[in-house]
């Protein structure tokens, strides 16, 4: 058995991040507010310079309290990723 000799320090960042992330994969997309009950913070304001693009692009959009993917934000979902990874 192989044993685990590393581990990744998930910072508060990083937490946000990876929960827009992995929401904004679903089509449901992610709750703003379980986002802003889990850290505390409103996530359009959080990432509000990264997804300033892909709101005006129309790759994201808020609906039903909810940040999604639009239909063309699907095709390139890597685009509004990559954008919302800390540095």
């Amino acid at each position: 058995m192989r044993q685990v000799v590393s581990g990744e320090t998930i910072t508060p960042e990083l937490g946000m991040a990876d929960m827009l992330i992995l929401g904004l994969r679903l089509l449901d997309g992610v709750s703003l507010a379980a986002f802003k009950e889990r850290f505390g913070s409103d996530a359009l304001d959080v990432f509000d310079e990264a997804l300033r693009e892909p709101f005006a692009l129309g790759l994201v959009a808020v609906e039903e309290g909810r940040l999604r993917l639009t239909e063309h934000g699907r095709l390139l979902g890597n685009e509004v990723f990559v954008r919302l990874l800390p540095d």
